[in-house]
């Protein structure tokens, strides 16, 4: 057993203390004994062969009893407490604990219940209530992730990646760029650390201080260097398309992409225009939409920090349609980040795809999700990269209203672990409202703000704003010639159609 999985185990227990008892299922290594020295048969044969015997009386003579017991799944359940958890955590035949959790479907909305986790984690991980996917016993184990990126100066030296290096998770690392650097060397004048930062909120723990920087902490990884920080030009996006293929020759089917490409070439003549950002232009973005059409990879990619600045939309190749291209967004309110690229108005498609919170740029908004999807992988390895995108689009706080600045908002790991088991459930509920005047009222359902979209069409947005509640109302005035605007209230998302 791993020590990370060790501590979480743990610190279900610690969540346990002073309350009843709850509900587990207890996974077993094996139908044998492990002094046993006759070898388990194939799985196939053993399918239909009961729980070992001396594992139910060692359990026993503990106080657990079994609930269910399951020949098929090699596990029982049981009700389990503090000290119970720590007695499990030492035999050597247990293989891992997972919590039962509980959905509550009303007619409009899920509500997951999950066992409260005294971890501590980092805002973005705080704002898409990471702590479900800990709670439940997700954390990227059996999932491989590349990274492309600048460099990874240090990283066999961060507090947050230690417990990744002890486990040796760290499988590959090649310089695409000619520099051929070592793999953890450069030069933090030109950003080589970039990378090491990225890795931490994909799978980062510090165990000093018992925090998680990214929810993928057993997962192994494989990373590339694509990006030169001494220069800026296109031969960069070469690099960046040599590493994808690299990966997939490796059987890779998520990767992360925090490095993009708009402006701010040396040659000026090499920047991209906004025009361009149409998913097919650059070669980037066309090596993005094969990995994802034909490989089955998931790309999340950053978005970009054009959005203050002239150019404003995304970088390549976060235009690909399908790729999975993440903006940023404020902590609280969820509104977009000044700095946050926004997607084009001439695609039929919206980007970025989704938002979640990063103070130092794109960048580090991108790793959270690619950790989210690891651990959406690891739940079920059947899923393909665009079922995947789907789950984490509908999990998000605007869904299925979309737009250019936020895309379908900041996703929420309690609705995502609702729909893996659920597919079919609805973790949200969308109304449409026919205005017949320039002025609406809707319920603020005890909200005190929140953000509103006016739009120009169904993704365009002209205008984001807060609001404030009055006497639990927002009163919705459109003076900007929207022909639609989104709000979220609660767990509803209004789309108001606006006289012509």
């Amino acid at each position: 057993m791993k020590k990370v999985c060790l501590n979480i185990i743990l610190i279900f227990g610690l969540g346990l203390s002073g309350l009843a008892q709850n509900k587990y299922w207890v996974y077993f290594t094996s139908k044998t004994w492990p002094e046993n020295s006759i070898s388990d048969q194939n799985e196939a044969a053993l399918r239909d062969v009961p729980v070992h015997a001396l594992f139910l009386d060692s359990l026993a003579a503990n106080g657990i009893q079994p609930v269910i017991q399951s020949k098929w799944l090699n596990a029982i359940s049981a009700y389990l407490d503090q000290d119970d958890m720590a007695f499990l955590s030492t035999l050597s035949f247990v293989d891992r604990v997972s919590p039962t959790i509980h959905t509550k479907k009303t007619t409009h909305a899920i509500e997951v219940v999950s066992h409260p986790t005294e971890a501590n984690f980092i805002t973005v991980l705080k704002q898409i209530n990471g702590d479900a996917i800990i709670d439940f016993g997700l954390n990227g184990e059996g999932v491989t992730i590349g990274i492309i990126d600048g460099g990874f100066l240090g990283a066999n030296e961060s507090e947050a990646l230690s417990d990744i290096f002890y486990e040796n998770q760290v499988k590959l690392f090649r310089d695409f760029t000619g520099q051929n650097y070592y793999a953890f060397g450069g030069d933090k004048l030109y950003k080589d650390d970039h990378g090491t930062k990225v890795w931490q909120y994909i799978g980062g723990y510090e165990r000093n201080n018992d925090r998680y920087r990214g929810l993928s902490t057993h997962s192994a990884f494989y990373l590339a260097k694509t990006d030169r920080g001494d220069r800026e030009f296109r031969g960069e996006e070469d690099f960046w398309i040599a590493a994808i293929e690299w990966m997939d020759s490796l059987g890779i089917k998520l990767i992360n992409s925090s490095v993009g490409y708009s402006t701010g070439f040396d040659n000026p003549d090499e920047d991209y225009l906004p025009s361009d950002a149409d998913g097919k232009t650059s070669a980037i973005s066309q090596a993005a939409q094969i990995a994802a059409d034909e490989k089955n990879i998931l790309i999340v990619v950053s978005s970009g920090n054009d959005g203050n600045k002239g150019h404003q939309v995304v970088s390549m190749p976060g235009d690909a349609q399908g790729v999975l291209t993440v903006g940023a967004s404020t902590a609280k309110t969820f509104k977009r980040m000044n700095y946050s690229s926004i997607g084009s108005t001439f695609t039929s498609y919206p980007k970025p795809d989704i938002v979640c919170y990063s103070l130092g740029g794109t960048s580090y908004s991108a790793p959270t999700i690619t950790g989210l999807a690891a651990c959406i992988m690891q739940f079920n390895p059947r899923l393909n990269n665009l079922e995947i995108i789907n789950i984490i689009k509908k999990s998000s706080h605007l869904y299925p209203y979309a737009n250019n600045y936020v895309g379908y908002g900041v996703p929420d790991a309690r609705k995502v672990l609702a729909i893996l088991q659920n597919p079919a459930v609805e973790t949200w509920q969308a109304v449409e409202v026919k205005a017949t005047k320039q002025v609406i009222t809707l319920p603020a359902d005890g909200m005190t703000g929140t953000v509103l979209y006016h739009k120009a069409s169904d993704i365009t947005v002209i205008e984001e704003v807060e609001i404030k509640s009055e006497n639990d109302q927002f009163i919705i005035t459109n003076d900007t010639g929207a022909i639609r605007s989104t709000i979220a209230i609660g767990r509803k998302v209004y789309e108001i159609f606006w006289p012509k």
